[in-house]
Order: structure tokens, then C-alpha cells, then sequence
């Protein structure tokens, strides 16, 4: 059978997953249905603390490239990601789906040394807007407002937050920042 979700104006930005309870956006469904939740995989992710995935990109051989944010720990395919945050604070990552739904790989993009702040639930790395360029490799850009771990480059942010691109390529291995 299909799960079936209803639309409701707080969850139009995107689809939200976390321990409690599952939405989506009836524009987002058809994305999903196709890979993550209908494919052999759909079963593959999971988290112990609220995550979401932002948005999606496609590359030309049928992967989808899902990104967003989490807390804790996140599940995915074989992987166990952790994002090294404390009090719920949420770090990036991006997952990898074959054409036929299965995880791929998954990257997160960790905290480093983080510590409490007093404030709870904040999106310290944010993924705005992923894309796949001419050679296949994942482009995504976003917003830090913490020390992170980007595929092995750790940055600590200048002010209030900064901005950050970085690009993977088909295996999940950094090619620039």
C-alpha cells in the first residue's frame, strides 16, 4: 500500500521527518515516491531525533541527490551519520539514491566541538539549494553558523553565519569548497 499525507500550510516549504511523525508536500510526493519511499530503500532511512530533507537534484543518469538537515543521529542505507550537535541542533547532509531507490552513500556535514548555547533546535548548517553540474558532481550551497565538517574541510564561521559551496563528486568525496 501508499502512505497517504495531507497537505497543510505549515509543511509547505518541503518535506519534514522526524521521530514523531511524518509530513509532506503534495508538490514533493512525486519526487519521493519515485526513489525513497516506493524503491527498494525506502525503508533505509530513519533518524533519533527530528531531520527533514530540504530539497532534491537530479543528475542526468537518474541519482537523486536528496540534502537537508538533522539532529542526532541519522540512518541511512548502511550509514549511520552523526552531526556532532548537542540540544537538538541540526547539521546538513546529503544522500545519494540509485535509480532504483537504493541509498547510494551519505554524507553529513557535521558540528565540530560543539558546544551548548542555551538555544535549542537551530539550523546550524543549512543546505539552501543542491544542483548537479556538466560532470556530475553535486553542488550544494547553504549557510554555517557553527564549526562544521565539510567533507573533510572544517570551517568555523566569521560572524553570526556565513555562506559555503561545495561540490562532491559521484562517489561522496569532496572536490572543492
Amino acid at each position: 500500500g501508499k502512505l497517504v499525507f495531507s497537505v497543510a500550510p505549515e509543511f509547505a516549504s518541503g518535506i519534514g521527518l522526524g521521530n514523531s511523525g511524518v509530513a509532506i508536500t503534495a508538490e514533493r510526493w512525486s519526487a519521493v515516491e519515485s526513489t525513497a519511499v516506493s524503491g527498494s530503500g525506502g525503508k533505509d532511512l530513519g533518524g533519533t531525533a527530528p531531520w527533514a530533507i530540504a530539497g532534491m537534484a537530479d543528475d542526468a543518469d537518474g541519482n537523486r541527490y536528496a540534502y537537508g538537515y538533522f539532529a542526532g543521529a541519522m540512518r541511512a542505507g548502511a550509514a549511520v551519520l552523526a552531526s556532532g550537535a548537542s540540544e537538538n541542533d541540526r547539521a546538513g547532509f546529503v544522500i545519494r539514491i540509485d535509480p532504483v531507490g537504493r541509498v547510494a552513500w551519505a554524507r553529513a556535514f557535521p558540528l565540530v566541538d560543539h558546544s551548548p548555547n542555551g538555544t535549542q533546535n537551530e539550523p546550524l548548517v543549512q543546505i539552501a539549494k543542491g544542483v548537479v553540474d556538466a560532470s556530475g558532481n553535486v553542488v550544494l550551497a547553504g549557510t554555517f553558523r557553527a564549526t562544521a565538517d565539510f567533507a573533510g574541510s572544517t570551517n568555523s564561521p566569521s560572524g553570526g553565519g556565513d555562506g559555503f559551496v561545495v561540490s562532491l563528486d559521484r562517489r561522496g568525496d569532496r572536490v572543492w569548497f
